[in-house]
């Protein structure tokens, strides 16, 4: 089994009963994956795209993902990880991208969130806050480079 099949089973398991819009959660996490394979960045970067909102939104460890995962892997989610009560756009500005594989990952969550949003009507008002979120990504792109 790969490290992406390893993350695909976690990710499953943590957001089983988790909705995105309509369809499973792990929808929305399987077409970011996708995003970043379309881009050709390697295993390490689509296993953080599944992995993504797995500290965020479930109660998986960041422990956990390092042993199961390794280092690189548990800082790059770590990174991507939106705490509670922390400003969106400073926490884009200021944490993501001081990781390379968050970044990318990042972008292809934006995109797939603001994809959604002209889709479903009920996430009209998100449109905005993804269009900013691009700009305040795109920006710092190159800050802690």
């Amino acid at each position: 089994m790969t490290k992406l099949d390893e993350a695909i089973k976690l990710a499953s398991w943590y957001h089983k009963d988790q909705k995105y819009a309509d369809e499973p959660y792990i929808n929305h996490l399987e077409r970011v994956c996708q995003n970043v394979k379309d881009c050709n960045y390697g295993e390490d970067y689509q296993v953080v795209a599944i992995l993504h909102d797995i500290i965020e939104d479930t109660n998986c460890t960041p422990l956990e993902i390092e042993k199961q995962f390794g280092v690189v892997i548990r800082d790059a989610v770590l990174s991507i990880t939106h705490k509670k009560g922390d400003d969106y756009y400073s926490y884009i500005e200021n944490q993501v991208v001081q990781n390379p594989i968050s970044k990318v990952v990042k972008f292809a969550d934006i995109m797939d969130n603001w994809k959604n949003s002209y889709i479903n009507i009920g996430y009209k008002r998100l449109q905005k806050k993804y269009e900013n979120a691009m700009k305040v990504l795109m920006i710092n792109w190159n800050k802690y480079n």
